[in-house]
């Protein structure tokens, strides 16, 4: 048999990298705290000379918080004072599993056979709060705004294939393969 970390077909460490301040997906863009979780398996044993099955599989887990951000902004309009607070938090929890196998016949001179598949669960749930409270000169509420957002995103993949070729006689390079 075989032994290997995650880095192997289907391990993808930049799944890590994809919480957007404002709970999107993308590059990181802000400060907050990240907690992850990653595991893999890769196990590969050979069934008899010149025939091998492997698999892998790969887990992800991510929580990335803003925190509570505070804002206090102090803008000079002509003589009067405008004050402004903002507090928002955002919140973006991702969890992906990923499996991976092939199967390779390579036993007979004649004739090779590949079996490959993959299969992948993805889950992403983000969530927003945002508060504004905007004071005019006389120092009086004018305008506030609350809102929250939240949004969940599931999508679920798989793909198999199957190759095989047959070459007509061992002195020919001439084949056929489906």
């Amino acid at each position: 048999g075989k032994y290997n970390n995650v880095n192997s077909t289907g391990s993808d460490i930049s799944e890590l990298m994809t919480f957007n301040i404002d709970g999107g997906y993308g590059t990181s863009s802000g400060s907050g705290f990240l907690t992850s979780r990653l595991a893999g398996l890769n196990l590969g044993y050979e069934l008899k000379k010149d025939q091998n099955i492997n698999a892998d599989y790969f887990y992800n887990y991510t929580n990335s918080t803003s925190g509570d951000v505070f804002t206090h902004k102090t803008e000079f309009i002509e003589a009067q004072k405008i004050y402004s607070e903002n507090e928002s938090s955002n919140e973006n929890i991702s969890n992906t599993h990923q499996v991976n196998f092939t199967f390779k016949n390579q036993s007979n001179k004649l004739g090779f056979l590949s079996i490959r598949g993959s299969f992948r669960d993805h889950k992403n749930t983000g969530t927003s709060v945002n508060s504004l409270n905007k004071f005019n000169g006389k120092n009086e509420l004018d305008l506030q705004s609350i809102g929250s957002t939240y949004g969940e995103r599931e999508n679920s993949s798989g793909s198999t294939s199957l190759q095989y070729i047959k070459r007509f006689n061992e002195k020919s390079k001439r084949n056929f393969s489906i």
